[in-house]
């Protein structure tokens, strides 16, 4: 089944697991896993390097969780 527009997932520190991954292969969605550079090599041992893309840093660096106490600061996709 092709999407009509790309599937990408984010994903972090789940490269043993990678339900939606799995999920998805099954049905025979193509898509990508979205990755931090330090996670690549693991995500790349177990799906493959042509699955993986890696997040800009640019991004980790700027994202605003729009978060107003400290306490809150919690990040995600």
């Amino acid at each position: 089944m092709n999407p009509r527009f790309p599937v990408y997932i984010v994903s972090k520190g789940r490269w043993k697991r990678r339900p939606t991954n799995k999920a998805l292969t099954r049905m025979g969605v193509p898509h990508k896993i979205i990755v931090e550079k330090s996670e690549y090599k693991d995500y790349c041992d177990a799906v493959g390097k042509e699955n993986v893309l890696i997040l800009p840093q640019k991004y980790i660096d700027e994202y605003d969780t729009f978060w107003e106490r400290a306490e809150d600061n919690k990040t995600g996709p």
